[in-house]
């Protein structure tokens, strides 16, 4: 039994209508989450690793980083993203050489944290508690807009089956979904051809592309492993 009770309203106005290129960070994290009452359906642990990858993918499907077969991060000479939060997320990794694994494992600390103040701050989601009994309160972030919040897992699905290409955004928000295995929950299809091609666009994507997803995977996989033993 719960209650969801609303916290203080955002900065800016809640946004409605539809929301079309959204960032892939954004799509994900409304993929996360229940439509109805905002809760977050994956593990903290598990929806962090994801969400820090899909930051890193900004960037590396916008041309600022580029990750290598042996997972060595580089930085070309670009001009930085406008996006504040893609921006943010190329200074913490200028800032230090380190392979895509331990920045994989360092943002997803905090990665939940930034992509939920970034969806508030453009009002596409509002901060709301759930109080729940003999449990703790936790914080949804109920959509805005449901058409919106619904938008990321009916293209993906409508695609596929259609056999349309995906572009590179899709087939590694695909790649992501993948890694955590949450692609079937989220598409609400135990079809496996849908399974099948989603696997196949993943393969035509970019190297790096390919290579966060593959990353992404074998982080999910010892973090699940971890909480098991």
């Amino acid at each position: 039994m719960s209650a969801v009770v609303a916290m203080p309203a955002a900065k800016r106005p809640r946004t409605r209508g539809a929301v079309r290129n959204a960032p892939l960070a954004d799509d994900l994290f409304r993929l996360m989450h229940k439509e109805r009452d905002g809760a977050l359906q994956l593990h903290e642990d598990v929806a962090g690793l994801v969400l820090a990858a899909a930051l890193l993918g900004e960037l590396v499907l916008g041309g600022h980083l580029m990750i290598t077969a042996d997972y060595a991060v580089t930085v070309p000479t670009r001009p930085a993203p406008y996006e504040p939060l893609a921006h943010e997320v190329l200074d913490i990794v200028t800032c230090e050489s380190h392979p895509a694994p331990t920045w994989l494992l360092f943002l997803a600390t905090t990665a939940y944290d930034r992509v939920a103040g970034r969806m508030v701050r453009e009002g596409h989601v509002e901060q709301v508690a759930a109080r729940r009994l003999f449990s703790r309160n936790r914080t949804g972030y109920r959509p805005a807009d449901g058409n919106n919040a619904a938008w990321p897992w009916a293209r993906l699905l409508n695609r596929l089956q259609r056999q349309e290409p995906l572009d590179n955004t899709d087939r590694l928000l695909g790649g992501l979904l993948l890694a955590c295995d949450w692609h079937r929950t989220v598409l609400r299809t135990a079809d496996l051809n849908v399974t099948l091609s989603l696997r196949h666009e993943l393969q035509q994507a970019p190297e790096p592309v390919q290579l966060l997803a593959a990353l992404t995977e074998n982080a999910v996989g010892s973090a699940v492993t971890s909480r098991l033993r």
